[in-house]
């Protein structure tokens, strides 16, 4: 069973694409202060910020349709976690999400230790990393449904815990 297709290569490393009904938006945040994108030696792994021109395109994304959100970003929109590992304009992305009822869930990665949050209704889930000591056993990595009565249902593997969320409406 083909789960979906890449229907054309993007040249930014954020965009969205849509299967079985829920949207998926994948963020970027690898840009500098200045807005340059991260190059070869040119970022600093505690930096990271969505840059404008980004923003206004995820306006626009989150205003089309009316299916179901869900979110991937490299680096935390979280408030709770270390800053070191969170996007400068967190609180201007977490904004957007929180307008539309749609945003249901946000899956980040980048602290290895994993985290979890729920802010205003949407969930923020960081899965572990696998890169923390030698596989299979420190292998993470989860497989996700959004359920028909609106529930998220995360099964985790190895060190991603399982979580059954409901989601805001």
């Amino acid at each position: 069973m083909i789960f979906f297709r890449i229907q054309a290569i993007n040249a930014k490393a954020y965009y969205s694409f849509t299967v079985k009904g829920v949207k998926c938006i994948v963020l970027d945040a690898n840009y500098n202060e200045d807005g340059s994108h991260y190059d070869c030696g040119n970022f600093d792994w505690t930096y990271a910020m969505v840059p404008k021109e980004e923003i206004a395109w995820l306006k626009k994304e989150l205003n089309e349709g009316n299916e179901d959100i869900i979110v991937f970003i490299h680096q935390l929109l979280s408030k709770s976690a270390p800053s070191c590992v969170c996007v400068q304009n967190a609180s201007e992305i977490r904004s957007l999400f929180e307008s539309n009822s749609r945003v249901k869930v946000v899956f980040q990665g980048h602290h290895h230790e994993g985290h979890y949050e729920e802010i205003n209704g949407i969930h923020y889930i960081t899965i572990p990393g696998m890169i923390e000591g030698e596989s299979p056993e420190n292998n993470t990595y989860a497989v996700v449904e959004l359920d028909k009565n609106g529930r998220i249902l995360v099964d985790g593997y190895r060190k991603c815990p399982d979580r059954i969320l409901e989601t805001r409406k």
